[in-house]
């Protein structure tokens, strides 16, 4: 069989069918990251509202001596989105508390990149569980997805059980309630 030969049109054109490929997903991660700039803070508010439902439903369910305790920033209250609002929840029931913020990671080059990070403290000294997760927004395609993590390792828990799995974990100051199946155990 003959190798046919390839032209310098044939050339030009694959080179400008790259091109365009190229421009095409920068356009598309562009997007990606000005949806993600909207629906972070979104999120975010959507979660400290459900953590104070959470709060509520826990107070009112039945007369407590030591109730959880709920607090939000003036940016939480105001449902400032901007880029140097202080947007920090927490829910505390002492010696315990959560505390959940929306935070802005620099990139170099970039935008910033808009995360929701909770810190917690389970627990009276000197048996301490302390505990970080972080929330981001990951773009596939069209389609936007939330990823949950603690120390870089997924937790298996769904994004809209995460409020009252907080409020339980919280009120119980117990560290498994965060999730199905703990994400530092090996399969």
């Amino acid at each position: 069989m003959a190798n046919k030969q390839v032209t310098l049109e044939d050339l030009a054109r694959a080179e400008a069918t790259a091109a365009a490929e190229r421009t095409a997903k920068r356009q598309a991660y562009h997007d990606g990251q000005r949806q993600l700039a909207a629906d972070t803070p979104a999120l975010f508010f959507t979660l400290a509202q459900r953590l104070r439902e959470g709060v509520q439903r826990f107070n009112g369910a039945a007369k407590l001596e030591r109730a959880l305790l709920y607090s939000e920033s003036t940016g939480v209250t105001m449902r400032d989105a901007g880029p140097n609002a202080e947007l920090v929840v927490e829910v505390r029931r002492d010696p315990s508390f959560v505390t959940v913020a929306l935070r802005s990671m620099w990139r170099m080059g970039k935008e910033d990149a808009r995360v929701i990070e909770a810190d917690g403290q389970l627990g009276v000294a000197p048996a301490v569980d302390r505990f970080s997760l972080r929330v981001q927004g990951i773009v596939k395609g069209s389609q936007l997805g939330w990823r949950v993590t603690t120390s870089g390792r997924p937790v298996d828990a769904p994004i809209e059980e995460l409020p009252d799995r907080i409020v339980a974990t919280v009120a119980t100051s117990e560290l498994s309630r965060l999730w199905v199946r703990a994400p530092f155990m090996t399969p």
